[in-house]
Parts: structure tokens; C-alpha cells; sequence
């Protein structure tokens, strides 16, 4: 997989990395229901090289 072995992009520090993550894991909770931000959100933390999603 590739995810497996690639480096992810830059992370940032604390409390960057923390605020991220917990808009992540709020746009993934919501995406099916809601949509709207969440798939933009989603598509950029994809590009940055953290795999969400199942393709």
C-alpha cells in the first residue's frame, strides 16, 4: 500500500495538529449525511498524504 511506505507532508506542531485532526475526524463523521466543506476537507488531508478514506 502506499500509504505504507511513503512519508505523510509536512505535520504541523501543536495545537495546529490537534485543531486538524479533530476537523478531520468531524468532516469524516458528517460526509455521508452533510457533505458540503467535509469533501473538499477531506480531498486536501488525502493530498497531503494521510489516506481517509477507502478508494
Amino acid at each position: 500500500m502506499k500509504f505504507a511506505s511513503s512519508q505523510p507532508s509536512y505535520i504541523p506542531p501543536e495545537p495546529f495538529r490537534w485543531l486538524g485532526a479533530k476537523i478531520t475526524m468531524y468532516a469524516l463523521d458528517t460526509l455521508d449525511e452533510k457533505r458540503g466543506w467535509r469533501v473538499p476537507w477531506v480531498r486536501m488531508v488525502e493530498r497531503m498524504g494521510f489516506p481517509v478514506t477507502q478508494k
